[in-house]
């Protein structure tokens, strides 16, 4: 069996038309492995992940704006506070 994305019609001339024709080919005779669709509980899990990366990235991506922001005020506060968004960091902002 294989897969959709393994099935190739005719490589030489390659259409939408073709690919349709070819893939309706294949289903007919049963050659197709179908698609996995992982269980509900699984897809839940994977949108949790997928959520939790989505908010690092936001929150570094927040984090890297403060700091050019305070760059651009002329404040280094990154080379005397080990992290300059870090409680040494926010002391001295506080300051």
């Amino acid at each position: 069996m294989t897969t959709a994305r393994d099935a190739t019609v005719d490589k030489a001339r390659k259409t939408e038309v073709s690919d349709a024709e070819g893939l309706a080919d294949l289903l007919r005779h049963g050659l197709l492995k179908p698609s996995f669709i992982p269980p509900r509980p699984m897809r839940a899990l994977r949108e949790l992940s997928r959520y939790r990366e989505s908010l690092g990235r936001e929150q570094r991506a927040l984090a890297n704006r403060r700091q050019k922001l305070i760059e651009s005020a002329t404040l280094k506060l990154g080379q005397g506070a080990s992290a300059a968004l870090g409680v040494s960091g926010q002391a001295r902002l506080r300051a």
